[in-house]
């Protein structure tokens, strides 16, 4: 049970990790029934979660969610249209629509794109440049806030899934969430420079600076206006992305990857917050005694043995 990732979005269904499991186990007599949801958010997953339980009475129940949390959250006036979301949504719901999107979409990010205009959802699936172009304008009001009450409300749900589970005695696994480390920031929504008032123009020179000097070939040199923004702005994620670059770009990758981890879970909105989405899927295994397997780092186990680093492989 979960979303697009439990899915196999957007891969044929042979390649989704409930048809590998079902592959794997069908020789003991196994059945794997694959629940998952693109676009949803656990709120409407345990719903879904009461169904199975009641109809299909599972032995086993395999939570895998997290990604979705902030899917219906926006900046005011600055987020993805509600006509956009919807056709994201029905396109998510087909696998062979979905691979079309994952056409299109692999063919705008390979293109050279005109920067005239306003914010455009999708524009750059890895970098800086167009994050650092299109800024948000206002940060949103209180967004610890925000995240703190999404985080809670996530919590919430998955302990609604696992009383629901235990009640009927099924045992339940659960998984955090892999993540791609270089995903740009401004990916689904555009980002802050700054929180504090003031502070944009200022930390918009040093980012300047230090996007020139990677541009140059000097990483090193990209660093100090990057340390500066950070101790005015610790909480923007662009400093971290940027300095994620400059470190990957002087062969220092283990710390690139947290830089880049960083950048992540300063993200606001849509597939931001990653790093206290997994934190809050430990501390609920852990406090229910429930199974976990903690996937971020099987997949970085495997891809470091490959000798890559930042989740290349994760698709």
């Amino acid at each position: 049970l979960g979303e697009s990732a439990a899915f196999g979005f957007p891969l044929a269904y042979g390649d989704s990790f409930a048809a590998r499991l079902e592959q794997r186990l069908k020789g003991a007599g196994c059945a794997v029934l694959n629940a998952a949801q693109p676009a949803w958010t656990s709120g409407r997953l345990v719903a879904v979660a009461y169904r199975i339980v009641d109809q299909f009475q599972p032995e086993t129940l395999i939570l895998y969610l997290g990604n979705n949390e902030w899917f219906h959250w926006s900046p005011t006036d600055e987020g993805p249209s509600p006509r956009r979301l919807g056709l994201l949504k029905f396109l998510a719901g087909s696998r062979v629509l979905a691979y079309v999107e994952f056409l299109l979409i692999r063919r705008q990010v390979e293109r050279t794109h005109s920067q005239a205009g306003g914010f455009d959802q999708h524009h750059q699936l890895v970098g800086f440049d167009y994050s650092l172009q299109h800024p948000l304008a206002q940060p949103p009001a209180d967004w610890e806030g925000v995240k703190r009450r999404f985080l809670a409300n996530f919590e919430t749900n998955l302990r609604d899934i696992l009383d629901l589970a235990k009640r009927n005695r099924v045992r339940v696994i659960l998984l955090t969430v892999p993540f791609s480390y270089r995903l740009s920031p401004a990916w689904m929504y555009p980002q802050p420079l700054a929180f504090s008032d003031g502070n944009a123009p200022v930390i918009h020179q040093s980012l300047d600076q230090a996007a020139a000097d990677l541009q140059a070939g000097q990483p090193g040199e990209a660093l100090e206006p990057l340390e500066r923004a950070l101790q005015r702005e610790p909480a923007a994620p662009l400093p971290h992305y940027l300095k994620a670059t400059a470190l990957e770009a002087q062969g220092k990758l283990a710390e690139a990857e947290a830089s880049y981890a960083t950048a992540r879970e300063k993200t606001i909105g849509h597939l931001g917050s990653i790093l206290s989405i997994n934190a809050t899927i430990r501390k609920v295994a852990a406090a229910t005694a429930t199974e976990l397997i903690d996937l971020p780092p099987l997949f970085d186990r495997y891809e470091h043995n490959l000798g890559h680093y930042c989740n290349d492989d994760l698709i």
